[in-house]
């Protein structure tokens, strides 16, 4: 057990410079003996049982429980070998500032930058590496290309041991206090699924590595749609950049980008075969892609080639707003009346399945552009070009349905479940209520006008 030279010195008796020169001499002698060396070949022993790098605080566990009954403590005998006086080259290192140790088979500087690199590349942006991930990223730095696989294992051990670095319970590292976005966790999904993959796949993997942030397939498939991070290769499919697929974005700029490479006009079977290298889609959806876009055209012998337009033009974004909006128009046209933002997003992503967009981004569509549609009642949109009045579409709205229900609408009834049951607020509702003279208020009740009200009080009850 280590000690001050103050609390030895009172102890026996004696100044603290004649503990100092005892302590000296012991030193010596037991170097004259040979004590150093079975000493440090047992430390190395452990060392190399850990693949040349230990925490101190995993070799004191591993010493103790080779001292078991013996007396000795791991500590104490750890101490007194580094107060040791040492060879010119010892056997083996401790490293204060790791707190780790290590064998002279690897040098300081070596485990230095290899330390040093591992908290660089886990940070400052909080990202969580899976340990595949992070070897090919330690060994890509300068100076570690060899680096044996083993040998960084146990140093990003000992950085674990020591609190520099986590290890979370998906397996991945990262730094301590490190919150992970869901975009990063979508990404480590991604990497443990190591191929593109519908975004159903990856909700499932998400799940299992991230059990506390539980998820479902549409949240996934949101945030999916983060360009730049993400690659969309197909009908909800996706992968990541860094597995060199292209950004195309959506199969016309696929297409598009094949043409550029070739540099000369190609037949459909051409295109497909290149197109289908990086995408998974039927060969239709190639063809439509290719008829629906301005930038090709075809000759007479029925060879694509592009147009000025598309040799210019490199890319058209497949969120970009006016696209995207000319295709909720043409939902619109296609269903021909005003309709809910869901069954809009629904019906918009069965008649263009390989360009799908989410409520959310319906909803942000609707309200932004003004110009093409007009708010009808609460989250129904129609098209302003329709020339329907909001206050007229909710009159209807409420005749139609009391004609036919032939049952009166109860005025009191919470505002969350009016909304739900009849599409409206109950603000709008009475503003078009006293406008319109088909409608008329019978005490708690709404019903028609040609209703008689004895007749209604008779029939109608509140339960």
């Amino acid at each position: 057990q280590s000690n001050t030279l103050q609390a030895v010195s009172n102890y026996h008796g004696i100044t603290r410079e004649r503990v100092r020169q005892i302590n000296l001499k012991v030193m010596i002698i037991c170097k004259k003996r040979m004590i150093l060396h079975p000493l440090e070949n047992s430390i190395k022993a452990l060392i190399r049982s850990e693949n040349g790098a230990i925490s101190h605080q995993r070799l004191v566990s591993k010493m103790n429980a080779d001292f078991i009954n013996s007396g000795f403590k791991a500590e104490g005998i750890l101490k007194f070998y580094l107060a040791l006086p040492k060879r010119k080259t010892p056997e083996v290192y401790y490293f204060p500032a790791l707190d780790m140790w290590s064998s002279k088979d690897y040098s300081i500087k070596l485990i230095e930058r290899l330390s040093e690199s591992i908290v660089d590349i886990l940070g400052p942006t909080g990202v969580a590496l899976q340990w595949n991930d992070l070897y090919q990223q330690i060994i890509g730095r300068k100076g570690l290309y060899t680096l044996d696989e083993s040998f960084t294992w146990a140093v990003v051990k000992c950085l674990r041991d020591t609190g520099k670095i986590n290890q979370l319970s998906n397996g991945c590292w990262a730094l301590p206090g490190t919150n992970l976005s869901r975009q990063s966790r979508i990404v480590i999904a991604l990497r443990q699924i190591g191929h593109p993959a519908h975004f159903t796949e990856i909700t499932k993997v998400y799940n299992q590595l991230f059990p506390e942030k539980l998820t479902t397939p549409r949240s996934i498939n949101a945030g999916l749609q983060d360009l730049g991070v993400f690659v969309r290769v197909g009908r909800g499919l996706y992968g990541l950049p860094e597995w060199d697929l292209p950004d195309d974005g959506n199969l016309a700029n696929a297409a598009r980008r094949v043409m550029i490479t070739a540099d000369r006009p190609m037949n459909l079977d051409e295109i497909t075969i290149e197109v289908l290298k990086t995408w998974q889609v039927s060969t239709n959806s190639i063809l439509v892609a290719i008829q629906s876009d301005s930038r090709f055209d075809k000759s007479a012998d029925g060879m694509y080639y592009l147009t000025q337009t598309g040799m210019t033009n490199k890319k058209t974004h497949k969120y970009s707003d006016s696209t995207s909006c000319d295709r909720v128009a043409e939902t619109l046209r296609f269903i021909g009346r005003p309709e809910i933002i869901a069954k809009i997003a629904e019906k918009h992503n069965e008649l263009y399945p390989d360009q799908r967009l989410t409520a959310l981004k319906v909803s942000s569509l609707l309200t932004t552009h003004k110009e093409l549609f007009s708010y009808l009642a609460y989250v129904t949109y129609g098209l302003v070009e329709w020339e329907i009045n909001s206050q007229q579409y909710i009159a209807d709205k409420i005749v139609t349905s009391l004609h036919e229900s032939s049952q009166p609408i109860y005025l009191n009834e919470p505002e969350k479940g009016f909304r739900k049951r009849h599409g409206v607020s109950r603000a709008e509702f009475r503003d078009v209520v006293r406008r319109d003279p088909r409608l008329k208020i019978f005490q708690l009740f709404l019903g028609l006008s040609e209703w008689e009200e004895s007749d209604f009080i008779e029939t109608f009850t509140i339960d």
